[in-house]
Formats: structure tokens, C-alpha cells, sequence
């Protein structure tokens, strides 16, 4: 039962089956589970803690990037403001330069004030 194979040659192994034993891949299969399960449940937690408004807190954002784009987190298009969701569309809500109806009450908004990015922007010095 001698084979004779130069040295460094893997072609022996090419035809053999690795199996994992069932009872092992059994117990990954059910940890991998309960692990999905956690990261899903923490996902909806951080959900919920960052949709708590504290009273001081003006306008709601998606702090961490890595939940921004995570449909569960905020769907595109929705504002939460003072602990309302408001559902804008992008194409007229959003164009350059004024506010529509939809989003002046979203946030709020009175004739002649400052909208709360305008007032945040000025404090970083940007406008």
C-alpha cells in the first residue's frame, strides 16, 4: 500500500472527502443559530435605544454607519423627529434650497427660523 509520490505532492488528497462528524457540525449549525439570534436581537435594541429622543435632542440621526443602510434601523425616507416618523419622498422633499410642506412639518418648522441644520451648521463654522 505504498505509494510512491514526489515530495510536496497533494495529488493524493484531491480525491478524498472531508466530512465533518455529524455531531460536530450539529453543534456548530446550533451556535451559529444562537449567534444570529443575538446579533439580531442587539440590532433591535440599538434601534430602539436610539429612537428614545432625550428631551434636548432636536433632530434624529443615524449615528453608526454600519446601521444606516439596515431597513429594520429606519427605512430611506422616513424622518424621526420628536419622537414622530414621518415618511418623506426624496425626489420632492428634499431638493436644494427650500422645504417642502411635507418636511416643514416633519420638523416642525416656523416661517423665519432657523432650520436646526442651519443653526448646527453654524456652530461648527461651516456656513
Amino acid at each position: 500500500m505504498s505509494q510512491k509520490l514526489s515530495k510536496g505532492s497533494f495529488r493524493h488528497l484531491k480525491n478524498l472527502e472531508f466530512r465533518i462528524p455529524k455531531q460536530y457540525m450539529k453543534a456548530a449549525l446550533e451556535r451559529k443559530n444562537a449567534l444570529d439570534k443575538i446579533q439580531q436581537q442587539t440590532f433591535q435594541q440599538l434601534a430602539r435605544n436610539e429612537i428614545k429622543v432625550n428631551q434636548q435632542e432636536t433632530l434624529y440621526e443615524v449615528r453608526e454607519e454600519e446601521y444606516a443602510d439596515n431597513n429594520e434601523y429606519l427605512p430611506f425616507g422616513q424622518v424621526f423627529y420628536q419622537g414622530r416618523l414621518t415618511e418623506l419622498k426624496f425626489k420632492y422633499d428634499f431638493t436644494k434650497g427650500e422645504l417642502s410642506d411635507r418636511l416643514k412639518h416633519a420638523i416642525q418648522y416656523k416661517e423665519g427660523e432657523d432650520a436646526p441644520w442651519t443653526h448646527k451648521m453654524k456652530i461648527l463654522g461651516l456656513e
